[in-house]
């Protein structure tokens, strides 16, 4: 049976926990297998379909915390990799592109830090805004750029005033593929059975062989166990995400 696009999302916590929202290619028989880690959100015809539904998915989810929080107060995410996204105004002291963005709880709390007039959609401004806020690009001036070095953001990109629209997307890829190597790592570690995380990393990785499975499924482990000790030791999230980064990218 050929293989369908199909919107998943990482099961949530609790309100303030993220879920990852992905798209994947994969064969229906299994679909069942998938369920046992993830929410699946549909199964498309094709994957401009599957697309379109996940930015208007992902837009939605945004939109409904920043309400959240907007009525029930702020809250200070426990970790980097927790913190869900938010909707917010971005001010002209910031951005020479002001307007509405989506950004990491996390990182809009650290920026408005160093910058006090930014703020959080208000619920009358949500109403007004669309899917399309989330194809834009924070891009600030030389002197800002400068200040925020002095800040470490982990998911928010600010590009400088001149950066081309191949520069952005080349940096858009690789935090994507960043995101989804930490969820599979996060569901990978969470399976005992070893043909069951098999079955899960070929579900992702549509076309690999039984043997280019175990050789990924070897790699994964090794990094649980690196990770798990770096845990041992006290090392934070933001650690972690650190190691990984190195890991993944040695020079």
């Amino acid at each position: 049976m050929s293989e369908v696009p199909v919107v998943v999302s990482e099961k949530r916590k609790n309100i303030h926990a993220r879920a990852l929202v992905y798209l994947l290619e994969i064969d229906p028989l299994n679909l069942e297998e998938i369920r046992k880690t993830h929410n699946v959100l549909g199964v498309f015809g094709t994957t401009d379909e599957a697309n379109t539904f996940m930015d208007q998915y992902m837009f939605q989810m945004c939109k409904e915390y920043t309400k959240y929080l907007n009525d029930n107060g702020m809250h200070v995410p426990d970790s980097v990799v927790n913190a869900r996204y938010v909707i917010a105004y971005i001010t002209s002291d910031v951005a020479v592109n002001p307007g509405y963005f989506t950004i990491s709880l996390i990182d809009f709390l650290t920026l408005q830090q160093l910058y006090p007039s930014i703020s959080l959609a208000s619920n009358e401004e949500l109403e007004k805004l669309d899917v399309s806020i989330l194809d834009d690009e924070i891009r600030v001036s030389r002197a800002v750029e400068e200040r925020l070095k002095s800040v470490k953001f982990y998911e928010t990109v600010f590009f400088d005033e001149n950066a081309t629209a191949a520069d952005i997307k080349n940096t858009q890829d690789a935090m994507d593929q960043f995101q989804l190597f930490i969820t599979n790592l996060n569901n990978i570690s969470n399976i005992s059975d070893s043909y069951a995380r098999l079955a899960y990393i070929k579900s992702t990785q549509p076309g690999i062989n039984d043997e280019q499975a175990q050789e990924i499924d070897k790699f994964y482990n090794t990094l649980i166990t690196e990770v798990n000790k770096l845990k041992a030791t006290g090392a934070t999230d933001n650690d972690i995400i650190d190691y990984i980064s190195r890991v993944l990218n040695p020079n």
